[in-house]
């Protein structure tokens, strides 16, 4: 749907999905949808099933934002929210070894925001040493 609207624009994608996919029964005096908020309602549910903070959400959030700013809601889009993230690490609150792994999830979110491919880190011996976590990018292995 949000290919369609990129690629042919909303009216052609609204007369597209009125055509072959709205299949609900109405009252004849009931108007139909725009297309622009079954798509906003789709991904909203997508983001309850999957989590708010599900890369997958917050990639259709980013791209129906680039569509139309105002059905955001005000949230930002996932770059936004990522360098919010990023900033808040640098508060002084917070303790080095809980910094290195809020960085380590960030990095994490904007590989997948950007669906670059990771290798995330893991801890042998119980917890005692931590192997850090690799991402590929342009054919070559990078340690974060």
């Amino acid at each position: 749907m949000l290919h369609a609207w990129e690629k042919y624009g909303l009216e052609a994608a609204q007369r597209e999905w009125e055509e072959e996919y709205d299949a609900k029964h109405r009252a004849t005096w009931m108007p139909v949808p725009k297309f622009e908020q079954v798509l906003k309602g789709k991904i909203e549910y997508l983001g309850m099933i999957r989590g708010l903070d599900s890369q997958v959400y917050l990639r259709f959030v980013d791209q129906l934002g680039d569509l139309m700013p105002e059905l955001r809601n005000g949230r930002g889009t996932p770059r936004r929210l990522l360098r919010g993230k990023f900033e808040a690490l640098s508060d002084g609150k917070t303790s080095p070894n809980k910094r290195g792994l809020l960085f380590e999830q960030l990095m994490n979110d904007l590989c997948a925001l950007e669906v670059i491919q990771i290798h995330e880190s893991f801890r042998r011996n119980s917890g005692g040493e931590q192997l850090d976590g690799s991402f590929f990018l342009d054919g070559s292995y990078y340690l974060s």
